[in-house]
């Protein structure tokens, strides 16, 4: 559906999954190596689960915050340099 931003040359360009994706796996794989490096014997400290808790919450508002982004061109037009 043409809008009326349309007919002035402006284009939006909506954010992709990929940062976002990569952004989560890499949280997740931080969380994973560091409830994997405790020792076995004894139990996890409270601050580790704290730490992973806070993690992923910062996680879920970069993911909201990246999507929410867009690029806007507006009036693209072309200069000549001469």
């Amino acid at each position: 559906m043409a809008t009326a931003a349309m007919a002035y040359g402006e284009r939006r360009f909506e954010a992709a999954y990929t940062a976002r994706i990569l952004l989560t796996l890499g949280a997740l794989g931080a969380v994973m190596a560091l409830w994997a490096t405790q020792n076995k014997a004894t139990p996890a400290p409270p601050a580790l689960l704290w730490i992973s808790i806070a993690l992923m919450f910062a996680v879920a508002g970069l993911w909201i915050a990246l999507g929410k982004t867009v690029l806007m061109v507006c009036g693209l037009r072309w200069v000549k340099p001469f």
